[in-house]
């Protein structure tokens, strides 16, 4: 959000001269499950493996004196790297490979087979891999494909997307009521026809009202279809470790406890449920993301900028702030010039007009009162935990000393920007 507010591309650094992401630890799990021979991997109290740096380090004797310093880090991390291309040197050019989206799409739509999916999510004592089958993905965000853990019965997927149609039909049956009035009252209204008008007025209602009855049951399944046990979604854009299915031999299989037989009968259930897929989409389609209609958190609620618009911040991050005052822009996008004022206000409040700087503190006044988003600290929630933090006996006294001192901060703001500070 900060390079956003002030002019800067945030996601240049994602896909500017050929960069993307390529997560070291997703590689990490991969060597651990399926080519873990000539490293040492540490185990958990629980069983659980270890993939926490200092550990991994003591492990294989890699140097990392000053943990959780971020060079000493980054030195610790690339040592794994080199260790693991040492000893698995395909396997880590195989995931190399994994960094282009669409090589991984490629994996999840080429062919209608199960596929082994490495992540945090699945670990367990023997390991972070899982058996999926790719399903579809919603029109919103093509970069995100729904999958299922082959593992999980799948079964309730099966009835909730079922319910999911069931669902879906509730316009028909709407229709059926209003075909069952009209029917009737035409015939009688006509005068001819009432008993047969009657007898299938009947039949419809009797239709409608069977489906009303089981609608709280359909509706409350249907809810649950996106959050079924064994769904996850795949980010193709962010390297996923995916492995064809051929990588699970019987040693890999007994290590990470897959049932392959079964992993298999359940893809096969999945694929003879015909509308599974269109029901996902449908319900991929129709959730509902709750964003802050506020230009400073439109970064990814809103439309991306048009290149003319990209060219124009480029020349404001280039022109004297002095001279952009006043300056018309002529955006295409209706955001700009209220992103333009913001950042001139908020990077040089000391150059604002009378009026303008008015305007400004009434801004600030407002969005620590009121913040745009939601779980957002305001002023009233910042006062009020500040006074039962000092008043509980188990703060210690240096934590009193720095909030006191915040307490003191707050209420130099509050001064500056004319509001009260709150003391109730």
């Amino acid at each position: 959000n900060g390079f956003f507010r002030n002019f800067i591309d945030p996601y240049k650094r994602e896909y500017e001269r050929g960069n993307s992401r390529w997560d070291i630890l997703d590689l990490m799990r991969a060597a651990h499950d399926l080519r873990p021979e000539g490293i040492e991997w540490p185990v958990k109290e629980n069983g659980y493996p270890s993939f926490k740096l200092t550990d991994l380090t003591e492990a294989n004797a890699i140097p990392h004196l000053h943990a959780h310093d971020a060079l000493s880090d980054v030195r610790a991390t690339l040592e794994m790297a080199r260790l693991i291309k040492l000893n698995q040197p395909k396997l880590f050019e195989y995931y190399l490979t994994l960094r282009n989206k669409q090589t991984v799409k490629n994996l999840l739509t080429a062919k209608d087979e199960p596929l082994l999916l490495t992540a945090f999510q699945f670990t367990r004592p023997g390991g972070c891999s899982t058996v999926v089958t790719p399903l579809t993905s919603g029109s919103g965000n093509p970069n995100s494909i729904l999958a299922f853990d082959l593992r999980e019965d799948p079964t309730p997927l099966i009835n909730a997307s079922r319910a999911f149609r069931e669902a879906q039909q509730l316009e028909k049956f709407e229709d059926s009521f209003r075909q069952a009035a009209q029917i009737m009252r035409r015939a009688l209204e006509e005068g001819q026809g009432v008993e047969e008008a009657l007898k299938r007025g009947a039949e419809l209602l009797t239709e409608g009202a069977n489906f009303l009855s089981n609608l709280p049951q359909i509706i409350a399944s249907s809810n649950q279809l996106l959050s079924i046990k064994g769904l996850h979604r795949v980010a193709i854009n962010r390297s996923p470790f995916l492995s064809p299915l051929s990588v699970v031999d019987r040693e890999v299989a007994q290590r990470l406890n897959i049932d392959l037989r079964q992993c298999l009968e359940n893809h096969e259930r999945l694929k003879e449920e015909k509308t599974l897929n269109l029901n996902l989409r449908k319900a991929l389609d129709q959730e509902v993301f709750v964003g802050v209609d506020d230009i400073d958190y439109s970064l990814y609620g809103g439309p991306f900028f048009s290149d003319a618009d990209a060219e124009r911040f480029k020349i404001i991050r280039e022109t004297p702030p002095a001279d952009l005052w006043g300056r018309q822009f002529d955006f295409d996008d209706e955001r700009g010039e209220e992103m333009l004022w913001r950042y001139l206000c908020r990077n040089w409040p000391e150059e604002l007009s009378p009026e303008e700087g008015e305007r400004y503190k009434n801004f600030c006044a407002e969005r620590i009162i009121q913040p745009p988003a939601v779980n957002t600290t305001s002023l009233q929630f910042f006062a009020r935990k500040i006074r039962e933090k000092l008043t509980y006996k188990s703060t210690p006294p240096e934590d009193k000393k720095i909030l006191a001192e915040l307490e003191e901060w707050g209420k130099a703001l509050c001064k500056r920007l004319g509001v009260t500070y709150p003391t109730a």
